[in-house]
């Protein structure tokens, strides 16, 4: 309880920092807030790991003396549970050093008492020259140090396929046959091509969809008023536009929320926006609805034709290439582990192995694909939504949101224990390359991981060649040249990940039997807790790329036959 109010306090200061208006104070307060917080919070992780080693001590002997309890298994989510909130106060205070040690100013000489009271002055009048140059100069530097948004793709695409379509709309001012149709309401087309022009696809679609029919209901309303209650007077209008608002809102749904606004919005510029254009409603309403359903026609004429993109494509590329690179990533943590059984035999031999250079090459291709899955991760969680609301005009099968939604989710745990893993093969190989480790110098702990590792990918290599052969284009969707079934059979060889479980839980277990039979008086605590942690990221990997099998099964289960 302790170690977390800490950690609340470390992030409060933290937004406190990034926050420009509050900027200039934490500099004037000489980051004493900042440093008492840091303080704290290591003080109560050192506490908190005292007390968390002294529980596994205990718990761990109640196990031995209970023969039936796997001690495995009684342990393991409990060791990653507080790895994982210990890690996440390690980064909070290294951030928190690095904040400080860029906010440090050189030391500044006394000020007289004429000095200080005219700063007292001067503050009490507003801000400082000081402050007002220190805030001018953060604020500078922030510009500066903001990357140049014409870099990103997306946003030019946004901005250009914008642009082109309020200039093709602007005809409708310019263009004297045009003006006469639209007169005078040309601006609609540029207004809704301005309003439903959106990033992805499939969001601008259905945006674009949404405006359509919000304005043919409020247009369906509006001429019930008009003609059944002879709405031509205020006191008609008026209250049929609070009833009709709020019944809209009222029966608002959150997937189409802008049809229910712009349907409530339409309502009072319908009834009303066409006397002051002098024009019945019944003159106004149809104009309306014609020029907004132009402004939607031109939209989608220069999405598909000038600027497509589709965000189905890139998720169908995506799920296959994140398979791909996991794969290499298992692939070059088992060499790791390798690498790692190599000096650790030289070790016991007494022979010299300078391999630093080896493990450097290895930590940073790890670093890359760890890096690379993540941005993958990211690419889905940002194009999936859009890819369900895109329409496949009859030409694909609709999206299974269900299957492809749990997916990305166990894509995620296996991003989270991709991350975890590295970080603890780099601790055991600091912990192994030790001679004083007592652990892994009598028990073949690298031959195990390496092992371990060596069985999950090549069941993951099993799992992408069957991969390749269902979706030869590199894209999760239904194929020509193959088969439903060929899709089911390759998502089904995800299945063998729980053998390779119980092989990775027999290693373990064997190894820390004989761990227990040789060192039971002297076994290291922390190095009991870098052995489980390092354990179970493997089997919840594993476990993870099981049930992502069993998501990739039922998703291929909608492919027509």
């Amino acid at each position: 309880s302790e170690m977390i109010d800490s950690m609340i306090d470390a992030f409060q200061n933290l937004n406190e920092m990034a926050d420009p208006l509050s900027y200039t104070k934490i500099l004037d307060s000489d980051n004493s807030q900042a440093s008492s917080s840091l303080t704290a919070l290591a003080r109560s992780m050192e506490s908190t790991r005292i007390a968390f080693l002294s529980a596994i001590s205990i718990a761990t002997k109640e196990a031995q003396d209970n023969g039936s309890i796997p001690i495995f298994a009684h342990v393991a989510r409990r060791l990653t549970s507080f790895h994982s909130l210990y890690k996440l106060g390690q980064d909070l205070i290294q951030y928190h050093k690095k904040t400080i040690n860029n906010n440090e100013q050189p030391p500044e000489h006394d000020n007289t008492d004429e000095e200080r009271g005219a700063e007292t002055e001067t503050k009490r009048k507003g801000q400082t020259p000081k402050r007002w140059a220190r805030k001018f100069c953060f604020f500078i530097r922030a510009a500066w140090n903001t990357p140049w948004l014409w870099h990103s793709a997306e946003r030019r695409r946004l901005a250009f396929k914008t642009a082109v379509g309020m200039f093709i709309a602007s005809f409708f001012l310019t263009v004297d046959w045009l003006w006469q149709i639209s007169e005078p309401f040309g601006v609609w087309p540029g207004l809704t091509i301005a309003s439903v022009n959106l990033a992805t696809t499939g969001s601008s679609f259905h945006k674009a969809v949404d405006r359509m029919i919000g304005t043919l209901f409020a247009a369906a309303f509006s001429l019930l008023v008009a003609d059944f209650l002879h709405g031509h007077s205020d006191y008609v209008k008026i209250p049929a536009i609070a009833i009709w608002t709020f019944l809209v809102l009222y029966m608002k749904n959150p997937e189409h929320s802008y049809a229910y606004t712009y349907s409530a919005t339409s309502v009072g510029s319908m009834l009303y926006g066409s006397v002051f254009n002098d024009s019945t409603i019944l003159e106004y309403i149809p104009k309306r609805i014609q020029l907004i359903f132009v402004g939607v026609i031109l939209f989608v004429l220069i999405e598909l034709l000038l600027f497509p993109r589709s965000s189905r494509k890139r998720i169908e590329k995506e799920f296959i290439e994140f398979f791909e690179v996991l794969h290499s990533f298992v692939k070059k943590a088992s060499e790791y582990a390798d690498a790692m059984e190599i000096e650790t035999q030289s070790l016991r031999t007494g022979t010299v192995i300078d391999s630093s250079d080896v493990f450097d090459t290895l930590a940073s291709s790890l670093g890359d694909l760890k890096d690379s899955l993540k941005s993958k991760v990211s690419t889905l969680e940002k194009e999936l939504p859009s890819a369900f609301l895109e329409p496949n005009f009859g030409f694909a099968i609709k999206l299974d949101a269900p299957s492809l939604s749990g997916l990305l989710t166990e894509m995620k745990a296996c991003l989270v224990q991709a991350e975890t893993l590295v970080f603890a093969l780099s601790e055991i190989e600091d912990q192994h390359a030790s001679q004083e480790s007592v652990v892994f110098q009598e028990i073949d702990w690298t031959q195990a991981y390496a092992s371990s590792l060596g069985l999950v990918s090549d069941q993951m290599d099993t799992s992408c060649r069957a991969l390749s052969r269902a979706f030869p284009d590199k894209r999760l969707r239904p194929q020509q040249n193959s088969t439903a079934l060929d899709a089911i059979t390759a998502a089904s060889s995800f299945r063998d990940f729980r053998d390779v479980r119980y092989h990775v839980v027999a290693i373990w277990a064997c190894n820390f039997e004989e761990l227990q039979k040789s060192n039971a008086g002297t076994l290291d605590l922390n190095e009991t807790l870098l052995l489980g942690i390092t354990t179970s990221c493997i089997l919840e990997l594993a476990r993870h790329l099981q049930l992502a099998g069993k998501e990739l099964e039922a998703y291929a289960k909608t492919f027509p036959s």
